[in-house]
């Protein structure tokens, strides 16, 4: 009988072909976890500067509320900000209060909505 050493060429070729798919279904693993993070990476920069955007926007004194758009830079993310003030009728009458606003931040797609009192907490018409 032969003593059979080594593989053959069929069998190396398999090999390496196996080799070769394996190797393709892990990057395209690897490629599809990259960019399902970079997206998790914006979608958490644009929900930090609405909650950072909306922060200022509380942080201003009633009387000094102002819309306004512009752009903030967040984690290397160039975003576009949107301040909304509307008026509030609290009480349905169809007369927005002086005293009661809701604040809008818009940054990209995203918005984050709070409706504001004075700073004496007073509701109601004056």
């Amino acid at each position: 009988m032969n003593a059979r050493r080594g593989f053959t060429l069929i069998e190396a070729l398999f090999a390496v072909a196996t080799v070769a798919l394996l190797t393709m279904g892990a990057a395209v693993l690897y490629a599809s976890v990259r960019e399902s993070l970079e997206a998790q990476s914006e979608e958490i920069a644009v929900c930090g500067a609405l909650r950072s955007e909306m922060e200022r926007a509380v942080a201003i004194p009633f009387g000094q509320l102002a819309g306004g758009a512009g752009s903030v830079m967040t984690d290397g993310h160039n975003l576009t900000r949107t301040l909304t003030i509307t008026p509030c009728d609290l009480d349905g009458n169809g007369t927005p209060e002086t005293n009661a606003v809701i604040i809008t931040v818009s940054v990209n797609d995203r918005q984050l909505s709070l409706l504001r009192a004075d700073s004496a907490g007073r509701v109601g018409k004056h």
